[in-house]
């Protein structure tokens, strides 16, 4: 069993290494909506039936005049 974990802990890595060039692009930003939209890609993802890559995006908001104590905002 711990050969398995391992093995599948290495290949984890051996892909995560192929996946570079995240780009952010067309971003928009709606105050009034509280939204926020954009595109993102990156070079070698890969999608099967079973099986796709991804990439964690987190947005947080706080107001321009806010002091910069002021916590963010989660929507």
């Amino acid at each position: 069993m711990n050969r398995v974990v391992a093995f599948a802990g290495l290949m984890g890595a051996y892909v995560a290494l192929w996946a570079n060039g995240l780009t952010i692009t067309n971003l928009t930003v709606n105050q009034a909506a509280g939204t926020v939209t954009f595109t993102v890609q990156w070079q070698n993802s890969f999608r099967d039936a079973e099986n796709w890559d991804a990439v964690w995006i987190f947005v947080k908001f706080r107001d321009c005049a806010a002091p910069k104590t002021t916590p963010f905002t989660f929507p």
